[in-house]
């Protein structure tokens, strides 16, 4: 019998979608999408296919299991292509072990054809367990829901995940929450068999190779936002882990058109480029990871392991803002771009070197620069699903959100790969952070309905420290004269940001320090009997 294996994801960055001979698993889901360890009753997974073939089966140690869409054995619905298999949760939660970071290996969902061979889907579940808390979730009605750092929208997305796709989900989430978040992640519940990608939805910096742009009013923000990263599949997405953050980097990298690196645009060309968080181009816009280091002989290259999980390199860092021109090295992409990858094997020069002084002449200058460019940066993430999720779901999406605000490495299993992940902040060397907190932009709510805000409240400015500028929320329970002023550690006024009457609600001011020194300063709300003084600091 002839085996095709479809990887859903080993060491490639995007997810490559094949249809061979029309066979193909569109979407697929546990029923329920996150298992308790201690579960006892049965477990059902199903898989959405298409295309021209004789039989659907799961393989679980080396045991093939028929799969039903006849409405047996756990099929809901007969003849709608979804098929199904009943699994005892034992089954599944026994498989668990540290190292699968609580989404074990599972087997293949398999469709055989007319001429016996067949095509292999790898399947991983999801388990929740008591070392993931269980988190405080707030309802505002019967389809939407919210926690820490997770939203809940429910809603069905039935075709190829798309920009346009997304628009409506991204608005009902403004709908809730003002406009406080940089990026948002989407999560899609029941899976769809696709790549994850980003995509800008804004741009305003010169020098990396995009037209200035913004778009962002279209999904809902009032021009925040600036991208947004798609998650086709639930159980490849880990904030910690460097493909979360390879995606967030295509929001700068790579555009750069009249370079030596347009041939493999979006990702890097085979260079030693390729070996940062972006890798290298596996054609078609897709790229893999790259998973070496080049040691120079002569003209030629010695492909050695690269040790640990991949950083950004000082190029990247340099597009993304985090590093200044005079910090980037040389770099040089390889003139035959056709050479077979071999660890231990040589790559074959002439290369064509390429500084950074280079890059700049043809694309311009990066403005702003990393003196003044943003360095911490605030994502929702936002899961779409047929119907709202279970408390232990929640906590479950929920726990792999909050992991990209890590400082320190820690375990992390994506597909078959696993090791030990280096968040954003380590991965960008203490240069970026992120922020995934979603609750404190959350307009005030009590039970089902949403209500106005009780009480006062200043929160703390964001970013903070900030170059040049900042902003700074706050909330008011009623119509009230507001004043919010800016001082300096000699307590003399250097501004006034607000002085008028405001409506009850939520509100967010924008500070710029453009024309102040460094340092720490001061500002102050008062409205009504309400007073209160937060700390801030321009570091230049």
């Amino acid at each position: 019998m002839k085996i095709l294996v479809l990887w859903f994801l080993l060491i490639m960055i995007v997810f490559p979608v094949f249809v061979l001979k029309g066979q193909n698993v569109e979407r697929l889901r546990f029923v329920p999408h996150v298992i308790r360890l201690d579960r006892t009753e049965s477990v059902i997974f199903e898989a959405k296919i298409s295309g021209i073939f004789s039989n659907v089966v799961f393989e679980i140690d080396e045991e093939d299991r028929q799969m039903f869409d006849d409405g047996s054995s756990g099929d809901r619905i007969p003849g709608d292509s979804i098929y199904s298999i009943t699994f005892e949760a034992t089954e599944i939660t026994s498989r668990l072990i540290t190292s699968d970071v609580f989404r074990p290996f599972l087997g293949y969902c398999k469709i055989i054809d007319s001429l016996d061979t067949e095509y292999r889907f790898n399947i991983f579940a999801e388990i929740w367990t008591e070392d993931i808390p269980i988190v405080k979730i707030s309802q505002f009605d019967s389809t939407e829901q919210f926690a820490s750092h997770l939203v809940n929208i429910v809603g069905t997305i039935d075709a190829y995940p798309s920009p346009d796709i997304v628009k409506p989900w991204l608005n009902r989430l403004y709908n809730f929450f003002d406009d406080d978040f940089d990026f948002v992640n989407v999560i899609i519940l029941p899976a769809h068999r696709s790549n994850r990608f980003h995509f800008a939805v804004k741009n305003e910096i010169d020098g990396i190779g995009l037209s200035i742009f913004d778009t962002s009013d279209l999904y809902g923000s009032s021009g925040r936002l600036k991208g947004i990263s798609i998650f086709p599949i639930s159980f490849f997405f880990d904030g910690a882990e460097y493909a979360y953050q390879h995606e967030l980097g295509h929001q700068w990298i790579n555009f750069l058109n009249g370079t030596p690196f347009e041939i493999s645009i979006p990702h890097w060309p085979l260079s030693d480029l390729a070996s940062g968080v972006m890798g290298i181009s596996a054609g078609g816009g897709q790229g893999l990871r790259f998973p070496y280091e080049l040691i120079p002989e002569g003209e030629n290259y010695r492909v050695t392991a690269l040790q640990g999980e991949p950083v950004f390199n000082d190029f990247e860092l340099y597009m993304m803002g985090l590093l200044p021109a005079d910090s980037v090295g040389m770099h040089f992409v390889f003139e035959d771009q056709d050479q077979t990858i071999l660890g231990g094997e040589l790559l074959l020069g002439p290369v064509i070197e390429i500084t950074i002084a280079d890059i700049i002449g043809i694309v311009g200058e990066r403005i702003p620069s990393s003196e003044n460019s943003q360095s911490q940066f605030r994502l929702a993430t936002l899961v779409v699903s047929d119907s709202l999720l279970t408390p232990e779901e929640m906590s479950f999406y929920n726990y792999f959100s909050k992991r990209a605000e890590l400082r320190k490495p820690v375990l992390f299993s994506s597909g078959f790969s696993k090791g030990l992940a280096k968040p954003f902040y380590l991965s960008t060397g203490g240069r970026g952070e992120l922020f995934t907190h979603i609750t404190d932009s959350a307009l005030g709510f009590t039970g089902n309905k949403i209500q106005k805000p009780s009480t006062f409240h200043l929160s703390q400015n964001y970013p903070n420290p900030f170059n040049p500028s900042t902003k700074i929320s706050f909330t008011l329970p009623k119509l009230e004269k507001a004043k919010i002023e800016i001082y300096n550690t000699l307590g003399q006024k250097v501004k006034t940001l607000l002085n008028q009457q405001i409506k009850a609600g939520q509100h967010t001011l924008e500070f710029n320090g453009q024309n102040l020194s460094s340092g720490i300063y001061f500002y102050r709300i008062e409205a009504g009997e309400y007073m209160d003084v937060k700390k801030m600091v321009l570091l230049r």
